[in-house]
């Protein structure tokens, strides 16, 4: 995928053929979303542990093609 954290949308090629998910700006509608989560006291889009989440899926991925093994993920 290039780029896992880009703001552009997602772009990339699997066993099916190629990955193209355009986003107009990923960053600039979280941020809208947070602002009015804030001010009408409601949830926010996407929350905190969703990022944690990501990061733990992206480590295992990277331990995963170090040692060339399935890594878990609890």
């Amino acid at each position: 995928m290039d780029s896992l954290s880009g703001y552009s949308g997602n772009k990339g090629y699997s066993t099916l053929g190629e990955i193209n998910f355009p986003v107009d700006n990923q960053q600039t509608k979280q941020m809208d979303e947070d602002a009015l989560a804030i001010m009408q006291s409601k949830p926010v889009l996407v929350p905190g542990k969703e990022g944690m989440r990501d990061n733990r899926i992206v480590q295992a991925v990277y331990q995963a093609a170090q040692t060339g093994k399935t890594v878990k993920i609890g």
